[in-house]
C-alpha cells in the first residue's frame, strides 16, 4: 500500500491525546520511517513525558496552538511550525489554545509504541 488515506484509520487513545498510526512498522512498505497523527483537545497535555531512544521525531503542527516541552525547555508553537524532538530527549505537548491541536509526527528510524520510554517524574509546568 503506497497511498494511505488518514480518514480510513481509526483514532486510538493515548494519555492526553488521540493518535493514529499512518505508517506503521511491518504494516506498510516504509522501512526507515513511521508517521502518526495526534490530536489534543484544548487544555490537554500529552503526559507523561516520553522519549524515543532509537529515533528522532519531527512534528508538523496542522492546526491549533500550544507549547512543547523538550528536555527541560518550553517553546511556543502554532499551526505551520515544525518541532524537532532529538533522539532520547524527553518531550510532551500542551494545547494552550481554544481549538484542537493537530499534528503529524514523523519518526526516523521507524519506531512503535513499545519503543517509547516514559518519564513520569517530569512535570509540564
Amino acid at each position: 500500500m503506497l497511498i494511505i488515506n488518514s480518514n480510513d484509520i481509526e483514532w486510538g487513545k493515548m494519555p492526553g491525546r488521540d493518535m493514529k498510526w499512518l505508517i506503521s512498522k511491518g504494516k506498510t512498505p516504509a522501512k526507515n520511517a513511521t508517521a502518526a497523527m495526534i490530536s489534543l483537545a484544548p487544555g490537554q497535555t500529552s503526559a507523561p513525558a516520553h522519549s524515543h531512544p532509537f529515533s528522532e521525531e519531527v512534528i508538523y503542527i496542522l492546526s491549533g496552538s500550544g507549547k512543547a516541552y523538550i528536555n527541560g525547555s518550553i517553546y511556543d508553537m502554532t499551526a505551520g511550525c515544525v518541532v524537532i524532538f532529538p533522539k532520547g530527549e524527553p518531550h510532551m505537548l500542551r494545547n494552550s489554545g481554544n481549538s484542537p491541536l493537530e499534528a503529524v509526527c514523523f519518526f526516523a528510524p521507524a519506531t512503535e509504541l513499545s519503543d517509547y520510554v516514559f518519564h513520569e517524574d517530569i512535570l509540564f509546568e
